[in-house]
């Protein structure tokens, strides 16, 4: 009896814990700029990189109109400490043609490499402002948490 309700809290556990930093969106984000991006899903946190322990946006996008995108879309990434309010850095991204009604990943982080101890990134506040051709598209906080993965 003990072992059933040990493998079903660790069970329950794990359902929690994998799914509480995975953001899913069900429209398109709507800035009034006749976006033709959805925001499918996303996932934030601090991703061990080149080096360096970095505040990364993990996200998932679809080409929501009936044309193919050529390299007429950009998306940039601003990260900001909010606690001192500067910007920490950014990147930008330039899409190689992405078909109508299809999704890609991207993994967004600043080309600055910073270490992160975890002392810091649990005390940290940092928001990702993320544009699409130079129009913002929606602001996310990160979350203060490792990211295991650069995968969805």
């Amino acid at each position: 009896m003990k072992k059933n309700i040990c493998i079903i809290v660790f069970f329950l556990i794990s359902i929690f814990v994998s799914g509480c930093d995975l953001n899913v969106m069900e429209d398109a984000i709507d800035n009034g700029n006749n976006s033709k991006l959805k925001l499918v899903e996303y996932k934030t946190g601090f991703y061990d990189n080149y080096g360096g322990t970095l505040p990364a946006v993990i996200m998932k996008i679809k080409n929501i109109s009936n044309e193919t995108f050529s390299n007429d879309l950009s998306i940039k990434a601003v990260f900001i400490d909010n606690k001192k309010g500067v910007e920490i850095g950014n990147k930008s991204e330039w899409f190689e043609p992405l078909d109508a009604g299809i999704s890609r990943q991207i993994i967004l982080y600043p080309l600055i490499i910073y270490s992160y101890s975890w002392a810091k990134i649990k005390n940290s506040n940092i928001i990702c402002r993320i544009y699409q051709n130079n129009v913002l598209y929606t602001e996310i906080q990160i979350e203060n948490n490792y990211l295991k993965s650069d995968k969805l």
